[in-house]
């Protein structure tokens, strides 16, 4: 690739890539990726030249994380990692946000790739640099950071040190916030519950108020993921939270037909742990368990297990007599299950057959060890 096409080019061309991934069905995008492994090549090249900016090492970490599926090789990404650290001082706020929620989404898809040290070192950067320019920061980038740290922090706790930062600033623009802002950052409040009850604390409010307010605009997933947040943090705000959900009661209750295995088994459980408090979630059960037969052929070990702990605590509505279908599922993938599944299937074998404990768990193995 001619020496005119500078680290410029190659960070429009990546960006041109992945905006194309994202709308493109995977199957048909190699097919338009012709030369793509002299755009890789070329941009280590940059990089090792150093002829690469701030900006350019953000778009292009950026655009790797929704290029993971095409990507010719890793090495592109080994070479950044390296390299960004250096640039983050220069990095204004969207590129800061940007790097750091890239980083939560290859550390999934690409775990391999990144050795302990190098992602300490470039979370810390990153963190340092948030942590200035957090008044700079529109809501989609709180948003971004909120669910980046939110996915870091078991990996990289030191990546917590953002969070007061971040809740300091998000009730300031939280009127600004879409929908998906809104779900982003209740999941990840639900998920840093219990390393920053504190300051979690400070935010489910200003949240809870603004996602009442937007419920109606809510899709599918983000309904899910704020029932599911909700859950999880009824005892942080409970009176903030008990207006919430029937609010996204009524709008889940529109949206059940279809969802998706998550999202069923998601709400199934949420609607379990809130129906004591919160009884209006009795409306969407009947929904929920009409797609939890019909897509039980294609839930997951976890999402199965799930529904069928659901079921046991909806026992005695008549709707959720849907564990038969579920149990001549899970029997087909209990060897997928982990121990937390096979627990949850015990006790709710027990529940929902009057069965004796024991029996049950002498049945179940997991990798040849007995339950129980």
């Amino acid at each position: 690739m001619a020496s005119y096409f500078d680290a410029i080019h190659a960070s429009a061309l990546y960006h041109q890539l992945a905006c194309l991934q994202r709308a493109t069905p995977p199957a048909e995008l190699p097919s338009q990726l012709n030369g793509f492994c002299a755009l890789q090549l070329r941009m280590e090249e940059l990089l090792r030249e150093g002829d690469v900016s701030p900006r350019v090492c953000a778009n292009v970490l950026w655009s790797m994380a929704y290029l993971v599926d095409v990507l010719p090789s890793s090495s592109l990404l080994s070479a950044l990692i390296l390299h960004l650290p250096s640039k983050a001082g220069a990095m204004d706020a969207q590129q800061l946000s940007n790097s750091l929620w890239a980083t939560a989404q290859l550390c999934h898809s690409m775990p391999l790739v990144f050795s302990a040290g190098e992602l300490q070192k470039m979370v810390l950067v990153l963190v340092a640099g948030i942590s200035c320019k957090a008044n700079d920061m529109i809501p989609q980038h709180l948003s971004n950071c909120m669910w980046a740290t939110a996915q870091l922090k078991d990996l990289i706790p030191d990546v917590l040190k953002l969070v007061p930062t971040l809740v300091a600033r998000i009730p300031a623009q939280v009127e600004r916030m879409i929908p998906q802002h809104l779900a982003n950052c209740m999941w990840a409040a639900a998920r840093l519950r219990l390393s920053a009850a504190s300051d979690v604390a400070n935010l489910v409010p200003a949240l809870a108020g603004q996602i009442g307010r937007k419920a109606g605009q809510m899709n599918r997933q983000e309904l899910s993921n704020c029932i599911w947040a909700s859950a999880h943090l009824l005892d942080v705000a409970p009176g903030h939270l008990a207006k919430l959900v029937p609010i996204l009661v009524v709008q889940i209750c529109r949206h059940s037909t279809p969802m998706i295995p998550q999202q069923v088994s998601t709400s199934l459980w949420a609607a379990a742990i809130l129906k004591n408090s919160t009884p209006d979630v009795l409306k969407m059960v009947p929904g929920l368990a009409h797609e939890a037969r019909a897509q039980a052929d294609e839930m997951t070990p976890q999402a199965l297990c799930t529904c069928l702990w659901a079921s046991a605590h909806f026992k005695e509505l008549p709707e959720m007599q849907i564990w038969p279908a579920l149990l001549s599922r899970i029997s087909l993938k209990i060897s997928d299950m982990n121990l937390q599944d096979l627990c949850n299937t015990c006790w709710a074998l027990v529940v929902l057959l009057d069965a004796d404990e024991s029996r049950i768990h002498s049945r179940i193995r997991w990798k040849g060890v007995e339950i129980g």
